[in-house]
């Protein structure tokens, strides 16, 4: 307990020292301890090797420049809402929208073992759905690249051309498969390391049907070059099927002007943009 709570305190200030910290402890084999913190009364735990807790003083301030504001879309919402957390990984995000948001259902999908297994732990104590899953445009099973030495590994991919023991499921189905269709509002988050398109491919139904959506989906110019794809690609999958409006929460919610390369428009680094679509037409 004495342990758990100087952790704690370790991650939620500045300490002098507090990377040579985090990085003894590595060196002492503590990559895969758990820390225990509280969300707004609810246990969550983090692994000590995840750096962004210790840099973002612990799981409850984890990125608010996107979280807040797309709580704040959420808050607007009437009706039952759903949130689907893709690429969940130990379920922070799933965490911090439950805290903030009137949500009825949290369905958080992880495909990367030694993750998953803290997302359950989590998600026992905060009361959300976690599935060992991937995401694409097919359902099937695939091969996962990931650092097996980590306790999460963040970049994690899927290889779809290898055979593997990943299930990797659509969008619609699990629209389908949990009667996601009851919902009149539906959030989803996705930081899939490269299948941004084919997620958003597999919505065709979802996104057609659904009253509200509301989609938060990471760009990182990293991986778009590896999969040879664009910012672009991401936006115009999910305009096939409904009009958005895209917005850049951590640049003072700039809207996307959708006639500009979006690397024209912003530095090039990592974003999470959100795209809010357009009202269904009867």
């Amino acid at each position: 307990m004495f342990t758990n709570k100087l952790l704690q305190w370790l991650q939620l200030n500045e300490v002098r020292g507090k990377y040579a910290i985090y990085r003894l402890g590595l060196k002492l084999g503590f990559g895969r301890r758990l820390i225990q913190h509280k969300i707004k009364g609810k246990d969550f735990y983090v692994p000590w090797d995840q750096w962004c807790f210790w840099l973002e003083y612990g799981p409850a301030n984890y990125y608010p420049e996107d979280i807040k504001p797309l709580a704040g879309v959420i808050q607007q919402f009437k009706g039952s809402s759903c949130l689907l957390d893709l690429g969940a990984d130990i379920g922070t995000v799933s965490a911090q929208l439950d805290s903030q948001c009137p949500l009825d259902k949290i369905i958080a999908l992880e495909p990367n073992p030694n993750s998953f297994k803290i997302l359950q732990k989590n998600a026992e104590s905060i009361g959300f759905l976690p599935l060992n899953f991937a995401i694409s445009d097919f359902n099937g099973l695939v091969n996962l690249n990931f650092n097996t030495g980590l306790g999460s590994d963040h970049e994690g991919y899927i290889d779809k051309n290898v055979p593997g023991s990943t299930q990797v499921v659509t969008i619609d189905h699990l629209y389908a498969a949990y009667a996601l269709y009851e919902y009149k509002n539906i959030v989803i988050k996705i930081d899939v390391e490269g299948q941004e398109v084919a997620a958003l491919a597999g919505a065709k139904s979802l996104l057609k049907q659904c009253e509200n959506v509301v989609i938060m989906v990471e760009i990182h110019p990293d991986v778009l070059k590896r999969e040879n794809i664009t910012a672009e690609d991401i936006f115009i999958e999910a305009e096939k099927h409904r009009e958005f409006t895209w917005f850049v929460p951590s640049q003072s919610n700039q809207v996307i002007d959708r006639n500009t390369p979006f690397f024209k428009q912003f530095t090039t680094h990592q974003y999470d943009v959100i795209g809010i679509a357009a009202p269904l037409t009867t």
